[in-house]
């Protein structure tokens, strides 16, 4: 399997070879654990251990690699008529079906990691620095991750804008009424003054 595997360039190109690609060569990711097991019981060398460490992870690579090609390949997928159920055979809206074997959720996988193929590379990267093997829930966390922090960020902003809003008419209602009643008390040069620090203390 693992001679199968060394190059995204031999990635099958039709659903039904990549699902079974992905399918293999989760079984041999499995058994390349287990000889990893077993070297580590054996107490064998560190070059044993070493190289069995390599194929494995150039094994959990690929396998990424195909989730990816998998969840592009269904982003092109053509939505079709979809039946309305009324018996009449006629149709109401369209939808996407997906191919023999793939579930909805494998769909849903493949499809995040194919949008988020900065994220692949990432856990893959870290994970050969760390000495672990990447899978494609460790990507899948990733992305709930970032997904989080962009919520938080967001909603920070708009917790912002809203205080700010409120603010900005505070200060504008009393710019109005001093403007309208004491107006002349106060030189167009100091308020123009007054309204800069405002603004640099905004933007510091």
């Amino acid at each position: 399997m693992h001679d199968l595997i060394k190059s995204t360039e031999h990635l099958p190109t039709t659903f039904e070879d990549l699902h079974k690609f992905i399918l293999i060569g989760k079984e041999a990711l499995k058994a390349q654990k287990a000889k990893i097991r077993a070297i580590e019981k054996a107490g064998m060398a560190a070059a044993a251990m070493e190289a069995a460490r390599q194929d494995t992870q150039d094994i959990a690579d690929i396998l990424l690699d195909a989730e990816v090609k998998l969840g592009e390949m269904l982003e092109k997928i053509e939505p079709i008529p979809k039946p309305d159920g009324s018996g009449k055979g006629t149709f109401g809206g369209r939808e996407k079906t997906l191919p023999l074997g793939i579930t909805k959720k494998q769909s849903h996988q493949a499809r995040q990691l194919a949008d988020n193929k900065d994220i692949v590379e990432e856990v893959k990267k870290k994970a050969r620095k760390e000495g672990r093997v990447p899978v494609a829930t460790d990507v899948m966390g990733e992305i709930e991750k970032k997904k989080k922090i962009k919520s938080v960020k967001f909603n920070e902003v708009e917790l912002i804008s809203d205080h700010f809003k409120r603010a900005y008419d505070t200060f504008f209602r009393q710019i109005m009424i001093a403007k309208s009643e004491n107006w002349k008390k106060t030189s167009k040069k100091a308020a123009l003054e007054y309204v800069s620090k405002a603004k640099d203390f905004i933007i510091n």
